[in-house]
């Protein structure tokens, strides 16, 4: 998906995951030719696919990230260079302390750091040149607030969709990971709508889960093909210990973002089973829906309280009981910044605003995304329909109103509702954590947290959890060793991963 080229003296990289290199390799030519970075970014602004790019020569340099910085953009500043892959970079003598103390606590780096001091990650929708000018052509800040209709937001994802049948080959296979969720639902009811036919759905998980059930629900529903790939403790265990994980993990991480192992092991199984063959497909998942949508709004309305909740929630990786001041430095001028630009504008929430801004720069773009890298690595193709910038648009600028409790959206599902995907098949708020077993585990929990804490007690449970399979991938010894350390799936991979690189925490 990456592809290079040289021009002039420079030495040309694009990533492209709509195949457009052509187009986009002309325009770049031309800004090598007149460096007038105002056309660029009229035209990277009109750009609506994923893509990177990165011009290397001997006496200037540019980077640039797509309005989500799908594929990460790193810079050297030593060597006044740019490159996709951050594990390029292996000096670990020049340790950034508060990036290192970020990535421990959210399992990555924030604002540009990476664990090396003169390593700089590119936020998404920048054009940056090795003199260390910046220029930002895309923020997710709202410029108004739109009452959209149902049919504006039907519109917006049938223009997705129907440019997905123009560039989509023939031949190609969908492989669409569904879960009990809403997201991957929706997408499921787009492809069926708009008459896709080579349409795989797998689920993935333990077997107690309801994800199987209602995942398979939903598949039949359009007469979409179904698997469910069961990966217990046994099976995962064996995967992580895999030469083909270890690879994956040399490849793509080191000094900014831990490993995002969501989708890896259906993935290797898939291909183990010979269900995903050759190269010609393309995966889609419901990433970043619930995001755009409103879920991860906090309703705290006080500037610090809402700081601190923020905190608590996405500073406590390994169950940090002590509060990093300089952390919550950097969240309370990053709310001041967001103040002052929305200090004349009535009716716009200034929490929201930091809340968004924060999870599309840093969390999504960042770690949740990560989540492509292993269909690279497995050598395939991905796309994001909630990740295409028309959709973005549509929910940055939409009433504040509609995101409190994802309103709108969940109400756009219900009026939508094609085939009754929705109204006669429950979603992931029926589903629970530990399944069949649910209410006797949480009432065995309750009791135990007497004796022993609530955090161990839990923990001691999630050999039942539905993402068991994570819990035990590293082994039951390293996980009883570490019980106090786990919050969720990924504490247990950034405890490795740290070991790995050899930082201790």
């Amino acid at each position: 998906m990456i592809e290079k080229y040289q021009y002039k003296d420079f030495d040309i990289e694009i990533f492209d995951n709509q195949k457009k290199h052509n187009f986009i390799l002309q325009k770049v030519k031309k800004f090598i030719k007149s460096k007038k970075k105002n056309e660029l970014k009229k035209f990277l602004e009109a750009l609506n696919e994923n893509y990177a790019i990165i011009l290397n020569s001997k006496k200037i340099s540019f980077g640039i990230t797509d309005h989500i910085a799908s594929l990460p953009v790193f810079f050297d500043k030593k060597k006044k260079i740019f490159a996709f892959k951050n594990s390029k970079f292996k000096d670990y003598q020049n340790i950034n302390k508060l990036a290192f103390e970020t990535l421990s606590r959210a399992g990555y780096c924030i604002n540009n750091q990476t664990l090396i001091k003169h390593i700089h990650q590119l936020s998404s929708g920048t054009i940056m040149d090795s003199l260390g000018n910046i220029t930002k052509y895309f923020e997710y800040l709202p410029n108004k607030q739109i009452n959209f209709s149902f049919k504006d937001l039907d519109n917006c994802l049938n223009d997705i969709f129907t440019n997905y049948k123009k560039f989509l080959k023939k031949g190609s296979k969908i492989y669409l990971s569904l879960s009990a969720g809403k997201d991957s639902r929706l997408i499921a009811a787009k492809l069926k709508e708009h008459n896709f036919t080579n349409v795989i759905c797998y689920s993935y998980g333990a077997k107690h889960s309801n994800d199987y059930k209602i995942s398979k629900q939903v598949a039949k529903k359009f007469n979409f093909k179904h698997h469910f790939i069961e990966i217990n403790k046994k099976k995962s265990f064996e995967i992580f210990k895999s030469k083909l994980r270890d690879d994956y993990w040399n490849e793509f991480f080191n000094i900014n973002c831990l490993p995002n192992m969501q989708d890896f092991y259906a993935l290797y199984i898939l291909k183990e089973k010979k269900i995903l063959q050759g190269k010609n497909n393309y995966f889609i998942n419901g990433q970043t829906a619930d995001f755009l949508t409103g879920a991860h709004l906090l309703n705290e309305k006080k500037p610090n309280e809402l700081i601190k909740k923020f905190y608590l929630k996405n500073f406590t990786l390994l169950n940090q009981s002590k509060i990093n001041s300089d952390i919550i430095k950097i969240l309370q001028k990053d709310y001041l910044k967001i103040s002052k630009i929305y200090r004349l504008k009535k009716n716009f929430n200034h929490n929201y605003i930091f809340l968004n801004k924060w999870e599309y720069e840093e969390r999504q773009s960042k770690f949740i995304l990560q989540q492509q890298r292993a269909y690279e690595f497995f050598n395939q193709n991905w796309l994001l329909p909630f990740w295409e910038k028309k959709f973005i648009n549509f929910w940055r600028n939409i009433n504040f109103n509609n995101l409190k409790n994802q309103k709108f959206y969940k109400d756009y599902l219900l009026d939508y509702d094609l085939n009754q995907c929705f109204s006669q098949i429950v979603n992931e708020y029926n589903v629970k954590q530990f399944g069949k077993y649910n209410l006797v585990i949480r009432l065995l929990a309750n009791i135990l947290r007497f004796f022993v804490g609530k955090k161990i007690a839990y923990n001691l449970f999630l050999i039942f959890n539905i993402n068991n399979y994570h819990f035990f991938s590293l082994g039951t010894f390293f996980y009883i060793k570490n019980i106090l350390y786990i919050r969720n799936i990924n504490s247990i991979y950034l405890q490795k991963w740290l070991k790995k690189i050899k930082l201790n925490f």
